[in-house]
């Protein structure tokens, strides 16, 4: 994670930023998605775009651990996007068996692996899980929204 230079993550740029000494913030840039949704004549599905959200991690004393909840919190958005934006709470088996295994990935990943250099392994697990975790009750507010 210590490569700042090339910050891609799946198809998400990450931009870590020094906000002041030792404090670093990223900025994660969700892909724009673009779905495809059957007309209600039942021909061709219509592309629809949508633009691309930002989203700002919390303040971490490393930019190794900021880069892990960012990436926590994409994986959560990319689960999402990739089971057809299901309910959280309807699905909490998908949910906890999704992040149960991209958070092996993350732990078995060369970046991380060269994180725990300078990070407690702790640290950067508690980051990404809380990336993850925030990006959940983003989720189940915005389907807790719907239809009320």
């Amino acid at each position: 994670m210590s490569n700042y230079r090339n910050n891609l993550y799946g198809k998400t740029r990450l931009e870590v930023k020094n906000i002041r000494s030792e404090v670093y913030c990223v900025v994660s840039y969700t892909p724009r998605i673009i779905a495809g949704f059957v007309k209600p004549d039942g021909n061709y599905p219509t592309p629809v775009v949508t633009n691309s959200e930002k989203y700002n991690t919390p303040d971490y004393s490393t930019a190794d651990e900021a880069i892990a909840h960012a990436k926590g919190w994409v994986d959560c958005m990319e689960h999402y996007y990739s089971c057809n934006q299901t309910d959280p709470d309807g699905n909490e088996d998908s949910y906890k068996n999704a992040y149960e295994k991209d958070s092996l990935t993350h732990k078995s990943s060369p970046d991380y692996k060269d994180a725990l250099s300078i990070n407690s392994a702790e640290a950067l697990d508690l980051a990404y899980q809380t990336g993850w975790e925030n990006k959940l009750s983003e989720l189940k507010n915005i389907d807790g929204d719907v239809g009320n």
